[in-house]
């Protein structure tokens, strides 16, 4: 035994002989279920096998006798050993035990590659010449340790991944909602409700800016009868289509929205009521020239005395009813 770690080891069982001791270390030697062994650095970064417990051969599927003597870099893949010489280096020239956890790949009696990870403490010890040459090692496989941690983070992982699923899920649910909440689910332009809401916040940015909004009010001539003669699908489809037509004149920053039945409202900020007529006749032209049907509309400026945006709306109103009984597929300013 080395002299520094025998004298430790006696001063702990004082009532023990040495022999004994010996005896003691060759039994746990034999039947230690985990690896033991000892190495010795031969040249200059090359380890023999000087020793080894039964235990530490079963790993290889070899015998001790078949392992004892053997180079290490004999029995270990060159990137493996490449990885546990550095740590044997370290530790001779540190001159103190040290402990590390890697992944060991080697190959068994057979020549198949092996795989597993081992918590190993080195202890390094004197050769008779009394130089750090010696190194005794003792290594557990804690492979299931980190197969079972690698499979919970793959758990974590998956749970992460359906918690993130879940989330898109109820996110995509929320939008769909707040869509419900503010949009025609016929046309998906905006609904009266929203138009309220969006109709209030140009009229109070009007009138803070002092700068225009023109109101139009427009519905489907005859309607009525477009439900009555040929059902409420095709109805809806004009309806549609109409929206079409709308949307290739107005600006991205002009808000349409559904008023009720086949009623529409587009609110044009920033713009006059001269403007404004111009925008409209091309709402009423295109939806003409589309052919599925014609409109009326009614429009309006937003007026110093409008108390609110539901004053405007209603005059706009008005001018369309005035344009309606004038022979539809018009368009009337209101006075």
């Amino acid at each position: 035994m080395n002299g520094q770690y025998a004298t430790q080891l006696l001063q702990q069982f004082p009532d023990v002989t040495a022999d004994r001791l010996m005896d003691l270390f060759g039994a746990v030697w034999a039947y230690f279920p985990e690896s033991m062994f000892m190495v010795r650095e031969e040249v200059e970064g090359e380890f023999r096998v000087i020793a080894l417990n039964p235990a530490q051969a079963r790993i290889f599927e070899r015998t001790v006798a078949d392992m004892k003597g053997e180079w290490l870099s004999n029995l270990l893949p060159a990137d493996t050993y490449a990885v546990i010489r550095k740590h044997y280096q370290q530790c001779l020239a540190a001159r103190e035990p040290v402990r590390y956890e890697e992944q060991v790949d080697y190959e068994d009696a057979a020549g198949e590659r092996q795989s597993g990870v081992w918590s190993t403490l080195l202890v390094p010890l004197r050769d008779q010449e009394g130089r750090f040459s010696i190194l005794f090692g003792i290594s557990q496989n804690i492979t299931n340790l980190y197969e079972a941690q690698w499979a919970l983070e793959r758990q974590n992982q998956e749970l992460e991944r359906r918690v993130a699923a879940r989330t898109e899920e109820l996110e995509a649910t929320n939008r769909r909602l707040a869509e419900a909440a503010t949009q025609d689910p016929l046309t998906l332009v905006y609904n009266r409700r929203k138009l309220n809401e969006l109709g209030q916040a140009e009229f109070e940015r009007a009138r803070r800016h002092q700068t225009a909004l023109s109101v139009i009010m427009l519905d489907v001539d005859e309607f009525k009868a477009f439900n009555e003669n040929h059902g409420h699908h095709f109805g809806d489809q004009v309806l549609v289509g109409l929206i079409k037509d709308l949307r290739s004149v107005l600006r991205k920053s002009d808000i349409l929205a559904r008023f009720g039945g086949d009623e529409f409202v587009a609110l044009l900020p920033h713009t006059t009521e001269t403007n404004a007529y111009t925008v409209a006749e091309k709402m009423r032209a295109a939806v003409e020239q589309a052919g599925q049907c014609s409109i009326s509309l009614g429009l309006t400026e937003l007026r110093v005395n409008d108390a609110s945006m539901a004053v405007a709306l209603e005059r706009a109103d008005g001018a369309l009813r005035a344009a309606k009984q004038q022979g539809r597929n018009c368009l009337l300013i209101a006075t």
